[in-house]
């Protein structure tokens, strides 16, 4: 967890004095997500739904991509089991076309995740790395976005019993300043 916040900040800090970003960009978002974890075990899933928020930054402009940080929090309900909490925090750099500008962007990335499920007393921790791709529309104040993630499967073996799969998905509406 602090490797992941350190390096977010390493970066934004690093990114601070990159001369191509004019002052009258919207660098920032802050908004509220909706997520959804799926992990399929093959003969069954495990499913999460919930709210939280999400802040992004871009770091760097380029001719050609953009390059910006995220990090999303999320508080998520099993699907089936209402007393099934799940808990996410993940950290994301993206690269993508437009991540600043009025209108449709598009982005890949790579982060790093933590998620804690946990219902009476008891928990479990997941922690992996993940792969994401997304698209949205920037507005004038507003940013419309949504991105879905293939997270490392291993991270979430249960004794010995390996999931085929493990997804999760982000819709943001943020604030652009």
């Amino acid at each position: 967890m602090r490797v992941l916040i350190s390096g977010l900040l390493t970066a934004n800090l690093l990114c601070l004095s990159n001369s191509v970003m004019a002052s009258d960009d919207n660098l920032h978002t802050l908004g509220v997500v909706s997520t959804a974890t799926v992990v399929d075990y093959g003969n069954g899933e495990d499913s999460a739904a919930g709210f939280g928020i999400n802040y992004q930054r871009l770091l760097a402009r380029y001719p050609h991509f953009d390059v910006a940080g995220a990090v999303t929090y999320a508080d998520m309900t099993h699907i089936n089991l209402s007393q099934l909490k799940v808990r996410n925090l993940d950290g994301n750099l993206f690269i993508g076309r437009n991540l600043h500008r009025h209108g449709l962007h598009y982005f890949a990335g790579a982060g790093l995740f933590t998620e804690t499920w946990s219902s009476s007393g008891s928990s479990r921790s997941y922690n992996g790395a993940q792969l994401l791709a997304g698209v949205g529309y920037n507005f004038e104040r507003i940013s419309v976005q949504g991105w879905f993630s293939i997270r490392d499967a291993s991270a979430y073996a249960l004794s010995g019993s390996e999931p085929n799969s493990v997804g999760y998905g982000v819709f943001a509406v943020s604030y652009r300043f």
